[in-house]
């Protein structure tokens, strides 16, 4: 829904609360919510969707042990009511039916039971309701079939050659003749280390020696499922609550480097004031991630080891500053100069590893500045020679006669964008410095964008 549509519909034109998509986040909202919905049924799985946005639960052999089909429903709502959510809940005896039930009645935080046998009370809903695909349900608008019951009364063999055999096959499961099994969502495994001390330790050699044993079999679990380590969560707890030091080493790439786990690791001990004595270490892996594989070639040694002294460093630096500090410039296909680069974080990036250089670039080098202002400075065109070119400039107080000018090259912008029309042109001065200026086509004036090296 566009958010103009979706102003007229709020109440006294008051302004909207606009929150940005993000399809990823939903996702592990909603798996962390299927681990909770896993004390109400064994079987717990997500919608089948790219952005899925549903639970389905069998409650099969469940329902008794709360008394009912109509107390678990409520058991389930209560228990996501108090964590904050909204929710509609339904129940039936087949997955199309209930999917139709919750998403055709409007009832948040409360649940309805539709009893077995009863199908028939669904035909009022929309079709919608039944999960065809869009191009299903363009043509039974034009066809005027508004309702599951107007569609129940088509024979199903004519509406294969009209629209495909997935409308039958989602009437089958809505009536239950076609079975639809579910794919239970299994949570990622845990993979912690711990050791509690029968006598609390305060020697901090000793903890440290503990906590690397535990960090190397840790290494040893994730390196035979061929995982490696992207976050690292230590904790060193004392007798006392509220008594413990605990570091988070954020590694950004999955690896199950040892050296450099230990020294980053020991880097977080150095500076921790030890003051109480540790009676439990802890490790958990927070985070971790499929290791890379690296295709080895007869004459590639030296671009392996380079690369694997890049990643080295990379993971080393993530560690050390975090995230949010370790970042290369990335190009960008863009016509105005200062748009033509973007920070990327160099843990998502491959382009930190090509190092070569197209041979067929190297004349063009000199055309463009290595340092680019951060704004264009203005400068003063005093003079001006034949074609229209600057021949004498004033720039912080300082005159400059041009020797060379190459140009113009003209750089416009889309009509999509704000616009901007330069001209710009190479010059060299009469002490040899190069630069970068450029004319707005607008105003008329000019600038320095940049110092050719």
């Amino acid at each position: 829904m566009p958010v103009s549509e979706a102003q007229t519909l709020c109440p006294d034109r008051r302004p909207l609360k606009l929150v940005a998509v993000n399809p990823e986040f939903d996702r592990i909202l909603l798996e962390r919510l299927a681990v909770v919905a896993q004390q109400f049924s064994p079987l717990v799985a997500l919608n089948e969707a790219e952005e899925p946005d549903a639970l389905l639960l069998d409650l099969t052999g469940v329902a008794h042990l709360y008394g009912g089909e109509s107390e678990w429903a409520k058991s389930v709502c209560a228990t996501f009511v108090s964590k904050g959510f909204q929710l509609q809940c339904a129940v039936a005896e087949t997955i199309g039916a209930a999917w139709a039930l919750a998403h055709g009645v409007h009832m948040p935080n409360r649940f309805r039971v539709l009893p077995a046998g009863e199908l028939d009370r669904l035909n009022a809903l929309s079709i919608e309701t039944l999960r065809l695909n869009p191009e299903a349900h363009s043509v039974f608008r034009r066809l005027g079939i508004d309702s599951i019951g107007q569609l129940l009364a088509l024979n199903r063999n004519s509406l294969v050659s009209r629209v495909g055999r997935a409308v039958t096959r989602r009437i089958g499961q809505f009536l239950g003749d076609i079975p639809e099994l579910l794919t239970p969502y299994l949570p990622p495994p845990i993979f912690r280390e711990r050791r509690q001390f029968e006598h609390p330790l305060t020697q901090p050699h000793w903890i440290e020696e503990i906590s690397l044993q535990l960090l190397k079999r840790l290494l040893q679990r994730l390196a035979k499922r061929q995982l490696g380590l992207s976050q690292l969560h230590v904790v060193w707890q004392g007798e006392m609550a509220g008594t413990q030091l605990a570091w988070m080493i954020d590694l950004g790439r999955p690896t199950v480097d040892e050296p450099l786990l230990v020294e980053l690791c020991q880097m977080k001990w150095e500076r921790a004031a030890l003051s109480f004595a540790v009676a439990t270490v802890q490790m958990t892996a927070k985070q971790v991630g499929r290791l890379q594989c690296v295709r080895l070639s007869l004459f590639d040694e030296h671009q392996i080891a380079l690369r694997k002294d890049i990643d080295t460093l990379v993971t080393r630096l993530h560690g050390r500053l975090g995230s949010a500090h370790v970042s290369h410039l990335e190009l960008v296909p863009d016509a105005i100069p200062e748009h033509q680069t973007r920070l990327r974080s160099a843990i998502e990036s491959s382009e930190i590893y090509d190092v070569s250089l197209d041979a067929g670039l190297v004349p063009q080098l000199w055309e463009r500045p290595l340092l680019l202002a951060a704004f264009p400075q203005p400068v003063d065109v005093l003079r001006m020679c034949h074609h229209s070119r600057p021949a004498v400039i004033k720039w912080q107080g300082q005159l400059s006669e041009l020797h060379h000018v190459w140009g113009p090259e003209r750089v416009e912008s889309g009509w999509w964008r704000r616009a901007v029309r330069r001209d710009y042109y190479r010059v060299e001065t009469h002490t040899g410095q190069r630069w970068w200026i450029f004319q707005r086509l607008d105003t008329r004036q000019w600038f320095l964008h940049g110092e050719i090296a």
